[in-house]
């Protein structure tokens, strides 16, 4: 299920990142492979296959679990719903990750974000602190695997 055609992200992101734009996707295209590229994850585990499957995510002494809403190789997007997690503030979050080609080596990241109706108070401000950190993230694990083909 997407979130409402009819109804704008109550947040939105975009940041470049200086990389083509299949190198960015090969890591963050992957539902189950998040600890790939985001360094606070401790274990993943993906449950079912395909759209509706869900990944359950340590993050050191916290966890959340997010199902998988919306697939799009060719647009280089993927949506999820945050339908449990230690850190009740995020349950009911919508998010979707696209990536968009802005030349032969870079993408704008778009990450946006639906909040539950109410949204808990400080919810939008911890997701426009934490989208950019994940995403600089991403940047460090794309330069480190460069580092390590080139060592």
């Amino acid at each position: 299920m997407s979130a409402p055609a009819s109804r704008a992200p109550d947040i939105t992101v975009l940041e470049p990142v200086d990389w083509p734009i299949a190198d960015v996707w090969a890591l963050i295209g992957t539902f189950g492979a998040l600890a790939r590229w985001h360094p606070r994850v401790t274990a993943c585990e993906l449950i079912g296959d395909g759209i509706g499957s869900e990944r359950r995510v340590t993050l050191g002494d916290w966890h959340a679990v997010e199902r998988l809403e919306a697939l799009d190789p060719d647009a280089h997007m993927l949506e999820y719903l945050m339908t449990d997690c230690a850190r009740t503030i995020l349950i009911g979050v919508r998010g979707r990750m696209r990536l968009d080609s802005t030349g032969p080596d870079r993408c704008t990241f778009t990450w946006t974000a639906w909040l539950p109706n109410p949204a808990p108070e400080g919810l939008e401000e911890f997701l426009r602190a934490y989208y950019p950190q994940r995403i600089a993230h991403l940047r460090a694990a794309l330069d480190a695997s460069a580092a390590s083909l080139n060592a």
